[in-house]
């Protein structure tokens, strides 16, 4: 049997990963842990395996995945596709590493890439541009500094994936010193670290990413810049909708970044332009395949199929160039970003559906793998509620507008 591909995580990004490998002939196990991801079923998936726990109870997760793999003849190939999952096979990849091919940083450099502070800390040394910083630690500590902060500012978590179930955000925007104490002490009581940043100034547009997949012997492969359009929250999100361009400066810093560190595997590092200064300014580093990894392959660079050819002993496809302007689209979060941009008066509806309508693929939704969209948006009822709301809501802007004038 051919080597398979074991895509940990049945969400957006283990489904844009499983397409891109089944597009090319690659056996999938999808595997996940959460009872509720075996609805997710893909067309790109050979087969479906869960797991226990890998919180709960790693060292069952790591047996049972390894009993997943025995009816293969040779070695799968590992895709973890979100943090927890990258950070569970590197702290056991001595013992997956006997049944898998796995690409990683060394678990020290990972486990530091997924804390922000560490990140933000190698970027310094390496003269890479990032926002003004602190790491408070303490209630003390940050009433010391609140004056001294550039409002707005952020409040961040050193680990996403740790606040992501607490907070449900990417972080606090606040204004005020005193918005930034309240707010800081709701945090430290979470018990979660996090750090204070700066607000980098500048429309969504300003944020351009560096992708690639770095071979075992750290030479890159499949570069690719990408642009967020709109996110979803708009000020702080995860892109809704996002396309292909070129940005040298971005691709430059952003490979000087995961060179220095040593980086394995497919990963992405987003940077934003300060309106300020004019400066691109590192955000974060993602070790791993991101949620628009569909967007690379329909630009004709395919990462994972590079990994897996890597991993396989073959030679990868090298791909040099894509065209610009391929663009990605998650449908029901940008329908919510544009209900937030029009209310600032920022977008129309004729822009947003200009825009929108042009899209070549798209976070669940494919002509030839519907199931993945009908069960995320239960059998389509989320995405035509959505796109109700849209145009009840533009018809009542409108109305709204036109009754204005006449007055």
């Amino acid at each position: 049997m051919q080597r398979p591909a074991f895509v940990l995580n049945t969400r957006a990004i283990g489904i844009g990963a499983s397409r891109s490998l089944a597009m090319k002939g690659v056996p999938v196990v999808a595997v996940d842990f959460r009872p509720e991801a075996a609805k997710l079923r893909s067309n790109s998936f050979t087969a479906y395996h869960q797991i226990p726990d890998i919180e709960k109870s790693p060292d069952g997760a790591v047996e049972s995945l390894i009993q997943a793999q025995e009816p293969y003849a040779e070695k799968g190939v590992i895709f973890p596709t979100s943090d927890a999952f990258v950070l569970f096979v590197s702290r056991h990849r001595k013992e997956l590493g006997k049944h898998f091919e796995i690409a990683l940083p060394s678990e020290e450099v990972l486990e530091g890439m997924i804390n922000k502070k560490f990140q933000y800390d190698i970027a310094a040394q390496l003269g890479v541009t990032i926002p003004d910083t602190y790491f408070p630690s303490s209630m003390e500590e940050i009433s010391s500094l609140k004056n001294d902060i550039s409002y707005p500012a952020l409040i961040k978590p050193y680990y996403s994936h740790l606040w992501q179930p607490i907070f449900d955000n990417k972080g606090f925007q606040v204004f005020t010193p005193e918005e930034l104490m309240a707010q800081f002490r709701k945090v430290l009581s979470a018990g979660v670290e996090a750090m204070v940043q700066s607000v980098i100034q500048g429309p969504n547009p300003n944020l351009i990413s560096v992708r690639a997949y770095f071979d075992k012997n750290g030479v890159p492969h499949g570069v690719m810049e990408a642009q967020k359009v709109r996110q979803y929250p708009v000020d702080f999100g995860v892109g809704c909708l996002t396309q292909t361009v070129h940005c040298e400066e971005v691709r430059k810093m952003g490979l000087k970044f995961m060179q220095a560190l040593g980086y394995r595997g497919v990963g992405y590092v987003e940077f934003k332009k300060d309106d300020r200064d004019g400066e691109y300014k590192m955000i974060e580093l993602n070790a791993r395949v991101g949620k628009t990894i569909g967007l690379s392959t329909r630009a004709g660079i395919n990462l994972p199929w590079m990994m897996y050819q890597d991993l396989s002993g073959g030679q990868i496809d090298e791909v040099h160039d894509y065209p610009d302007k391929v663009r990605w689209h998650d449908f029901v979060h940008d329908c919510r970003a544009y209900m937030t941009l029009r209310s600032r008066g920022d977008i129309t509806f004729k822009e947003w559906m200009r825009t929108s309508l042009g899209s070549e693929c798209h976070c669940y939704f494919a002509w030839n793998d519907l199931k993945p969209v009908m069960v995320e948006s239960k059998y389509g009822y989320s995405s035509v509620k959505e796109l109700f709301y849209v145009a009840l809501y533009s018809v009542g802007k409108s109305f709204k507008g036109s009754r204005s004038n006449q007055n």
